[in-house]
């Protein structure tokens, strides 16, 4: 390795270490430890959140970790930056006596912390990690423990308490070097701030996430659960009864906006060889079959496929409405926005009244024009030999 291509990086470009700086000023090594003791005690007993630690408190601190681990193991990759850290940052003046946790680190690790990162990857890999943190998070939200969580989140507990002190360790020794303005990494791609990408099956045919979404739950009952989220985070001291639901209809959300993308970035036609079911050659026939039970039954639940806030035109060609709404500068405003509205639904004390307006009332309507786009993406030559789309013209 060229010793001047190390010397010639810039510290303060680092986002690992950008990273750092604001994971440390918001609460100290003591602090996030404790978190991370009160977030097992959650996860593995019965015991319920407290004003202590509510679920935006929670899901805030997950996320912190997602990035603390990709962060990490994207420093743990680049051999170069990598390198020069361990280079510049010699850890020959610690005293161990004043660091927090240092019985989780071995004495060399102590002395070279990014040893100890290097150890955490050694264990398991990035991917593992985010879908272990995801478990965790989950069990913590719902208060209620899995056969499985044992064997999942204690091995994450002590690695994620391992790699806490060890960037702790790397901080300290930062601070005095690192500038006081942190250059934002900037993000390019969809993936890149988000730790719930489709499975493999679903990125080779994003359709299927589109069809899956809607098999859980009609458009009806999504378009009323995105009002009581709207209200929920718009109205200050109020918030979404069920947290854990919540944060689940948020990463549908993000799942079917990723699916979208690649269909309109690919311009991937809908195309279906195999009978969507026993019963229904399509997944629109099956949607028809579920419609036509209801409505036989007297159930109002008929009308919850019914598509109001399209257009005529878009309607007709959900395909362009979807091209022209999910652009990746547009897809980045709907997620700041949503994660926004995830934050203030999840607290009493936030409201996002306070945000712009693209925020706020017209996020709430392109949502549900979204919705009703995808779910046409899948359904609409069915919905047209039933006449649903001509009897609800805008």
């Amino acid at each position: 390795m060229n010793m001047k291509d190390i010397k010639d990086i810039d510290l303060t470009d680092v986002p690992f270490t950008a990273f750092l700086k604001k994971f440390f000023e918001s609460k100290t090594l003591e602090g996030h430890l404790q978190f991370v003791e009160e977030w097992l005690e959650l996860a593995v007993t019965d015991k319920f959140l407290t004003e202590r630690n509510s679920p935006a408190d929670l899901l805030c601190f997950y996320e912190q970790l997602v990035e603390l681990y990709q962060l990490s193991s994207d420093l743990n990759e680049d051999e170069t930056t990598f390198e020069r850290l361990k280079t510049d940052l010699s850890m020959r003046q610690v005293n161990p006596r004043f660091i927090p946790g240092k019985e989780l680190l071995s004495e060399e690790e102590i002395m070279s912390p990014f040893l100890a990162i290097r150890s955490v990857f050694v264990k398991s890999d990035l991917a593992y990690y985010k879908s272990a943190l995801h478990d965790w998070l989950e069990n913590a939200l719902h208060s209620c423990v899995s056969d499985s969580a044992g064997k999942c989140i204690f091995p994450l507990y002590s690695c994620t308490k391992k790699l806490l002190v060890a960037a702790w360790l790397i901080y300290e020794h930062l601070s005095r070097k690192i500038s006081n303005e942190i250059k934002h990494h900037k993000i390019s791609q969809f993936e890149d701030t988000c730790p719930l990408l489709l499975n493999d099956q679903h990125l080779k045919d994003p359709y299927l996430e589109i069809e899956s979404f809607f098999s859980g739950c009609s458009l009806g009952e999504y378009q009323r659960d995105l009002k009581g989220w709207f209200k929920a985070a718009l109205t200050e001291g109020f918030c979404f009864k069920k947290a854990g639901s919540l944060v689940y209809f948020h990463e549908q959300l993000i799942q079917l906006l990723q699916a979208g993308y690649l269909i309109v970035k690919n311009d991937l036609p809908y195309e279906r060889n195999a009978p969507y079911c026993d019963h229904a050659a399509t997944f629109g026939d099956w949607i028809n079959s579920v419609r036509s039970k209801w409505a036989a039954e007297g159930d109002q639940a008929a009308s919850d496929y019914d598509v109001r806030f399209l257009t005529r035109f878009e309607q007709e060609e959900p395909l362009l409405y979807l091209k022209k709404n999910l652009k990746l500068k547009k897809i980045k405003h709907i997620r700041y926005g949503l994660q926004e509205w995830l934050h203030c639904g999840l607290s009493k004390a936030g409201s996002i009244s306070d945000l712009d307006n693209r925020y706020l009332y017209q996020l709430y309507e392109k949502l549900e024009k979204l919705l009703e786009a995808f779910f046409l993406l899948v359904a609409k030559e069915a919905l047209l030999k039933t006449s649903i789309l001509q009897e609800h013209e805008i």
